[in-house]
Formats: structure tokens, C-alpha cells, sequence
């Protein structure tokens, strides 16, 4: 059983990353090239091309008496080389590309803390925009999760009652 408190952005960034790491690597020959990824943070002079990925949003809903859904809202943006000639093409091929890359994720769980299982988690509500020459690519990954139930019980309650 999965909790709400097992599932944090960093939950969904790397399973992202990894994807686009594998998506977008360049081999030439014996030599693979792994395009440089960034996840929640602001970088001065990094290194071109290159992708950030943000959780923008998260939204947690109560949807049944202990089962939840989790919103996570992303948005990984693509900074091309600054001497492409052809960005805004590039850009709009980057942005198809992502639509097919990030389709599903495999979302790692762990809830004992020692075995871990793959969740697919399926990308919802996927588009780009290109805003000054970079690619911003917004998607959605809903994940489903449920509290354990904590059984109460009753307990007999004896009184004495006497009549005066």
C-alpha cells in the first residue's frame, strides 16, 4: 500500500530525467553523450543544450474513506544552443519528442523501505510553448495512493449504579 507521505517531487523528477537521459543521449561510435539535465534549480552559465525540470504544482485529493490522488503538475523547459540556427524547428521537434518520451514514467516505490516497485504513471494534459527561444513543457502525472485504516476498537464500559 502506498501513502501520500511516500510520494515527493523528487518521485516523479527522477523518473523525468531518466527518461529524457535515455531519450535524448547522442552515440557516436563507442562514445554515448548524455544531454545535461537540471532538476529544481537555477543554474548561471550552464551548459547548452540542456533541460530543467520544476514541479509546478502538487494537488492531493481525498477521493474515497483512505484512497487519495496526487496532481503533479511539471514543467521541464529546454534551453537550446545558443549558435542553432534553426531553434524555434529545434524546439518544436524537442517538444514532439518529449510528448513521446514522457507518455509514462516509471515511478519507483518503496513501501517497506527495502523492496521497490515500478509504477507506470501515465503523462496527462501534455503541451509546449516557446517563449524566447526556450521550450517550456507542461505535463500532468496523477498518482494513486492509499492510508492505512487503523482499526478502533470498543471497549466495555462497566458502571456501578446505585439507587438511593
Amino acid at each position: 500500500m502506498i501513502t501520500p507521505g511516500q510520494i515527493t517531487g523528487e518521485t516523479i523528477k527522477s523518473p523525468i530525467a531518466l527518461k529524457i537521459r535515455e531519450h535524448f543521449k547522442q552515440v557516436n561510435g563507442e562514445v554515448i553523450t548524455y544531454p545535461s539535465i537540471y532538476k529544481e534549480q537555477t543554474v548561471k552559465d550552464f551548459d547548452k543544450p540542456s533541460f530543467f525540470i520544476w514541479t509546478m504544482d502538487v494537488n492531493w485529493n481525498k477521493v474515497g474513506k483512505n484512497r487519495y490522488e496526487g496532481l503533479y503538475q511539471m514543467n521541464i523547459r529546454f534551453h537550446p544552443e545558443d549558435e542553432d540556427e534553426n531553434k524555434y524547428e529545434t524546439l518544436c521537434q524537442i517538444g514532439t519528442e518529449l510528448c513521446d518520451c514522457l507518455e509514462t514514467i516509471n515511478v519507483p516505490i518503496s513501501t517497506d523501505g527495502k523492496t521497490e516497485t515500478v509504477l507506470p504513471v501515465r503523462g496527462t494534459d501534455m503541451e509546449y510553448k516557446i517563449l524566447d527561444d526556450i521550450l517550456q513543457f507542461y505535463v500532468n502525472y496523477t498518482l494513486k495512493a492509499k492510508r492505512p485504516i487503523t482499526e478502533i476498537k470498543m471497549e466495555t464500559l462497566t458502571t456501578n449504579t446505585t439507587t438511593k
